[in-house]
């Protein structure tokens, strides 16, 4: 007989050898084997035929648990080893399972055999319009629903659901019309002169392979006088809750409103970092946005449960507040209705984005009647040309089953020069799928919110309060698709601005490092050694494009290798390092890249970012410097910028105190001696690189900071004018502080650029 390797097989021996054990006489009880070579077999819609491989020491009878018509047996019994064919027709249905039970001649050993076939159809089961009110004055005896499915009434469950135990029982005769397409039932009449009352009903299907498709309708009865409340206009109901205060709504309001978000995309709302390794992803699950009829006024929504927020985006609905609590932030002002469950959908209306007020506005317009409204930025671009939305160090966000990240923010910049950032969750589905984004510039829409963001700033105000922290300007943007980045135009030139001059990449020669777009000028380091060599290294990043992930079970499943590059196309059409079979993979030297969206340098003087080890001058007790040189000749402009990426890294040196603190100067000769030479401009942070041991801490980022400053216009016409990036204090980070010890580590740099707007 055959080498049994089945684990059921195994299983089913090891108990019949402890059955065998504990009898008076071994030989009353015979050892029997039985088992399918494979307990389940998947196969396709089209019709054939499948060998089931069996081992047995004996004879097995072969049959259907349940009638079967679709598929046929050939073999009702096999006298031991050995194998049966399965014919299965052709389904043009629903995924369907066949399960063939094998049992032995004594009746004692048994195992099952599945059968799944996929099906031509995919179910389809939605209440084009989930929530609807009825009257409570007077019993209804046929209310009618549209329902949207191609499966039988008779293959449909039907359950019904009242929140209220004591208001239940008022629903009757729930059954679905083939004929016209819709739910029909009866409401009796509701005794109560002031309340509402509500009730769920939900239609089911399961398929052969155990897949539900669900709809759920949610009913709201008016009271006995046929109200559902009184409608508010926002404005109203923002009046009140005073500043800073969060007060629970008592009467029977309810307000119009248009739903502008949509949780399938998993970026509303800010999932939050409980621990320094735990993040509570059900905050985007929870989160809505809905804006008044006119668009001029938004809130921001938590349900109670993930499960009550069914709202639809681009849905005009009727939503009840009472018991909702009404909560009023400030500083900037804006109002969030909290507890709120789905039962408080009065009504639902399925409308399309054409539906919506547009709201078009420059950066520089917001105002806080925006927040929590749907907004098109005009005239603005993404400026960092390299990477995707979230060029994060996987290993530390969901895609690798880590924790530690939770959110990333985009620089975003408009024609006038002003910028905004633009935030993604680790939870978006779409954040990190191998896309390009746009080079050039156009319209971006998403939802103005402001939040705090402590991996990009910290320890920003006096007042010591850690949840305080992360001011990163008044207003972000929050995308709830990929669509809202549509209106972008796909190349450069067809931007509103202009590269005077740009590095995406190190190119390093002879203590200079040389830009990847254009000539123009030269970038370079303050410290030299006594030999006079500035010590400007390669360093990697993670501006891999996606996707990443490295187990099938996470979010994004698993995904090694190279396949979409980091999204560098040069000026001659060249994809950078497209080819280079050490991205997002295990190397020789590092076998924990793979998945987590690494791009590697390759040696010493080629890489995607750059980084130097000496940033305090002891002798004159000052910052080093990172120094680039460019002409702004011939150049006549409104705007002037610049953008740069940043980040804190120890390298491989264990060490911490990387310049926290930087200052940006200009001036025309270059000198770092001559002091008066140099204009301050504008101040920024830089972030650590986050820590895996011991611990992650909440000033720690796994990617890169992007900087925007706007840059004095009496820097244009110069032959030659430098930009100073100088490390302003002698304070880095340590393990447990912000800036707490004198600069001992490096800093790095992926992306420099001075841009101009085109005339």
């Amino acid at each position: 007989m055959k080498t049994i390797n089945s684990w059921k097989l195994l299983l089913l021996t090891l108990l019949a050898g402890c059955a065998a054990a504990c009898t008076d006489d071994p030989d009353e009880v015979p050892v029997i084997e039985l088992g399918a070579v494979k307990g389940e077999y998947i196969v396709p819609a089209q019709s054939g035929t499948v060998e089931v491989e069996v081992y047995s020491n004996r004879g097995c009878n072969v049959s259907f648990l349940e009638a079967t018509p679709w598929a046929e047996a050939h073999a009702d019994q096999i006298p031991g080893d050995g194998s049966f064919s399965v014919t299965y027709e052709a389904n043009d249905s629903f995924s369907r399972v066949a399960r063939l039970l094998l049992q032995d001649d004594s009746g004692r050993r048994r195992d099952t055999v599945y059968i799944r076939q996929e099906g031509l159809i995919e179910e389809r089961l939605v209440f084009p319009a989930p929530n609807i009110s009825v009257k409570g004055s007077a019993a209804e005896g046929s209310v009618s629903v549209p329902l949207d499915t191609n499966i039988g009434s008779d293959r449909l469950s039907t359950k019904i659901v009242y929140p209220d135990e004591e208001a239940a029982n008022w629903l009757s005769d729930v059954r679905i019309d083939d004929a016209s397409g819709k739910l029909l039932f009866a409401t009796q009449a509701n005794p109560d002169p002031e309340n509402m009352r509500s009730a769920e009903i939900t239609l089911s299907f399961t398929n052969g392979w155990n897949k539900v498709t669900a709809a759920k309708l949610y009913i709201v009865q008016a009271n006995a006088r046929d109200d559902f409340g009184t409608e508010k206009t926002f404005a109203e109901i923002r009046a009140l809750c005073g500043p800073g205060q969060v007060v629970t709504v008592e009467n029977d309001y309810y307000i119009s409103a248009w739903v502008v978000s949509d949780a399938a995309g998993g970026n509303m709302g800010a999932n939050l970092m409980t621990t320094e390794s735990t993040i509570n992803y059900e905050v985007c699950k929870k989160t809505a946005y809905v804006e008044s009829i006119d668009g001029s006024l938004g809130f921001l929504i938590e349900t109670e449960t993930a499960d009550d927020n069914i709202f639809m985006r681009y849905s005009r609905i009727q939503l009840s507040l009472k018991g909702v609590r009404l909560v009023h932030d400030t500083d900037p002002d804006r109002f969030a209705l909290k507890g709120v469950k789905s039962a408080m959908i009065i009504s639902s209306e399925l409308g399309t984005a054409a539906d919506i007020p547009r709201k078009e506005k420059r950066i520089g317009q917001l105002t806080d009647d925006d927040i929590y409204t749907y907004v098109t930025l005009t005239d603005c671009e993404l400026p960092i040309r390299k990477g995707p939305l979230t060029p994060i160090n996987e290993g530390y966000a969901n895609a690798t089953g880590a924790n530690r990240t939770e959110k990333c923010a985009s620089l975003v910049r408009d024609i006038e020069g002003e910028h905004i950032y633009l935030y993604t969750n680790t939870t978006c589905l779409y954040r990190r799928d191998g896309s390009r984004l746009p080079y050039g510039s156009g319209k971006l829409s998403g939802i103005v919110v402001h939040e705090l963001f402590p991996r990009f700033e910290w320890e920003d105000n006096a007042s010591g309060d850690d949840e305080s922290y992360g001011y990163i300007g008044r207003y972000q943007l929050r995308h709830v698709s990929k669509s809202d980045f549509d209106g972008l135009a796909e190349d450069f030139e067809d931007s509103f601005s202009a590269l005077l001059t740009e590095y995406r990449f190190l190119q390093y020669d002879n203590n200079k490092v040389y830009p990847t777009y254009g000539t123009n000028g030269y970038l370079t380091h303050s410290y030299k050694d006594g030999t006079g060599a500035i010590k400007i290294l390669a360093n990697e990043d993670f501006s891999y494009l996606g996707p990443v992930g490295n187990k099938s079970s996470f979010i994004f499943g698993s995904n090694t290798g190279n396949v979409n590059g980091m999204g560098i196309i040069l000026e001659d059409g060249t994809d950078w390092w497209r080819d280079n079979p050490d991205v997002n993979s295990n190397t020789s030297g590092d076998t924990s890249g793979a998945g987590k969206g690494k791009v590697p340098r390759k040696n010493s003087a080629e890489g995607p970012a750059w980084v130097d080890w000496y940033w305090w001058d002891k002798a004159n007790d000052r910052g080093h410097a990172w120094i680039v040189n460019f002409s702004t000749e011939g150049i006549s402009t409104d705007v002037l910028s610049m953008q740069v990426s940043v980040l804190n890294d120890r390298y491989d040196s264990g060490k911490y105190g990387s310049p926290r603190y930087f200052d940006v100067a200009w001036s025309e000769t270059g000198d770092m001696n001559a002091d008066g030479d140099w204009t301050y401009i504008a101040s920024y942070t830089v972030p650590d690189m986050a820590r895996w041991t011991p611990a992650t801490r909440y000033w720690q980022y796994a990617g890169w900071k992007p900087v925007d400053v706007k840059l004095p216009l009496e820097m244009l016409g110069k032959k030659n004018v430098y930009i100073r990036l100088q490390a302003a204090r002698n304070l880095g980070g340590s393990l447990d502080e912000y800036a707490a010890q004198p600069i001992d580590s490096p800093s790095c740099m992926n992306y420099f650029a001075i841009r101009y707007n085109k005339k």
